[in-house]
């Protein structure tokens, strides 16, 4: 019996909720995205140890990314989700769920490392000019961190009145 061809992703035909294999996203990737003579060179390069890493260890990053600009330069914006090595291109409701979740993850570690930036540091190691930029970076970053703390309580407090309005 014999296979049928892969189909490549074509960025025309892409709507919210479909789904690209594992086979399609490293067939865009070798053919469509690095050329099959690039593709190429870079696994000899791997096999050579020149490369730490095989090519197809960044296709789903790579197809994912391309998905989104080109749908994008289409009038059509879509988010992708990679997820047991498939694509998924996520619908409107979803898609919400999906991009706040990343960005409280996004939020989280960014309060971990201006934390670091006041613990981690040893200021007697660094020159006066490192110190000014430090200083600078660490009063940055907090202002920031207090500016995202101070939207969140405002949020909070909107929710609670709203609560409590509907209530009544």
């Amino acid at each position: 019996m014999q296979e049928l061809p892969i189909l490549s992703i074509d960025y025309q035909k892409i709507r919210k909720n479909d789904v690209f294999t594992e086979e399609q996203v490293l067939h865009h990737f070798k053919y469509n995205l690095l050329g099959e003579e690039e593709y190429n060179k870079r696994v000899d390069k791997y096999h050579r140890k020149e490369y730490v890493s095989h090519p197809d260890e960044f296709a789903f990053r790579e197809v994912s990314k391309a998905i989104e600009n080109n749908c994008r330069e289409l009038g059509y914006p879509v988010v992708v989700q990679t997820k047991r090595k498939q694509i998924h291109i996520l619908d409107d409701k979803n898609a919400v769920e999906y991009l706040s979740n990343r960005a409280d993850l996004h939020m989280k570690s960014f309060e971990k490392k201006v934390h670091r930036l006041h613990v981690d540091i040893d200021e007697d190691k660094l020159s006066d000019y490192d110190k000014k930029q430090f200083e600078h970076k660490k009063n940055y970053y907090t202002l920031v961190q207090g500016h995202i703390l101070q939207g969140q309580k405002s949020l909070k407090e909107m929710r609670k009145r709203k609560r409590l309005e509907g209530d009544n």
